[in-house]
């Protein structure tokens, strides 16, 4: 009989995470980006550091995985998890702790879970899934959550139900007749948004896009950070938020938004953030944007879309 055991992953288990994740990338074949944009298939020894990772994230080469795994560690507000069959890791999970406004809440939220693609999946994915849950009731938290999964009906399996849909938004950047002040941030540390929402640039948790915040992160990878990223404090009237604009690596003068906000998001905020990317030289911004929040933006917006569904388990 197999032995199935879940347990917090250390730095240790690195191969064999980036051995899970290289595993599900489709018909098993890795390519080459051509500047016309076309792909080559690539044999993966052939990749740089910065290929692989562009196949699906940090896990996809043991040298970054490690870095990944080393932060996570450090900072406890993201766990990794593994799951091993007799001994062998053959799955990993993420969970980030997550404290914010209705409707997410005290929440785990589940940022990535992968089984090695040469293996039942359903087996290690609800052991995993049993360890998520029960972390969830010994911390109190009220739910667990998931956006946009893999595998939607083997979540609607284990109890999770449709909480909000986000739409993928694209506007115009335009300057603006708003008062606010931006400066540059100096302070990143991740309690200033304990309780905060993030109603804009969304696709995990708030507590998980602020790790994308940090600057020179991947210093190691100069690829990585190639885009253009700001980050400003800014603070308005009886409002105070935390914006990135991010650079878009193929269409230079659209920038991804990010931002957390300290009270339900208003229509002058929206406009400081538009204004900031136009001074900046931005001509067009994109955004993840929650149920909440879509109708502050729409006006504007030259495309919506529906993009992400968030499934919530609660505990019960």
């Amino acid at each position: 009989m197999t032995e199935i055991v879940v347990r917090q992953a250390t730095l240790a288990d690195a191969h064999a995470i980036t051995d899970i994740y290289c595993s599900t990338i489709e018909g098993g074949v890795f390519t080459r980006r051509n500047p016309d944009g076309t792909r080559t298939p690539t044999p993966y020894e052939s990749l740089s550091i910065f290929e692989r990772y562009m196949h699906g994230g940090a896990w996809m080469s043991v040298e970054t995985c490690a870095v990944w795994l080393a932060h996570l560690l450090r900072y406890g507000d993201e766990i990794p998890l593994v799951v091993q069959a007799d001994g062998i890791v053959l799955g990993e999970a993420e969970v980030a702790i997550g404290n914010e406004p209705a409707p997410y809440n005290r929440h785990l939220h589940i940022t990535s879970l992968r089984i090695h693609a040469d293996v039942n999946f359903e087996a290690l994915a609800v052991a995993l899934m049993g360890y998520i849950k029960e972390m969830a009731r010994v911390m109190k938290y009220q739910q667990v959550l998931v956006a946009a999964p893999d595998a939607p009906e083997f979540y609607r399996q284990q109890g999770f139900a449709p909480l909000m849909t986000r739409r993928a938004v694209i506007t115009p950047a335009k300057e603006g007749r708003v008062f606010y002040k931006a400066t540059e941030m100096t302070d990143f540390n991740p309690n200033r948004i304990d309780g905060w929402s993030m109603p804009l640039g969304r696709y995990q948790n708030a507590r998980h896009e602020w790790e994308r915040i940090w600057p020179g992160f991947w210093n190691s990878v100069p690829e990585v950070v190639e885009p253009e990223v700001a980050r400003f404090d800014v603070t308005l009237t009886g409002q105070q938020g935390i914006l990135m604009l991010e650079q878009d690596r193929f269409n230079p003068p659209l920038a991804h938004v990010s931002l957390w906000s300290e009270r339900p998001l208003t229509g002058h905020l929206v406009s400081s953030v538009r204004d900031r990317a136009a001074r900046l030289g931005y001509q067009e911004l994109t955004m993840l944007v929650d149920d909440s929040a879509l109708v502050l933006v729409e006006p504007e917006a030259t495309d919506i879309r529906d993009s992400q569904i968030v499934f919530a388990w609660r505990v019960n």
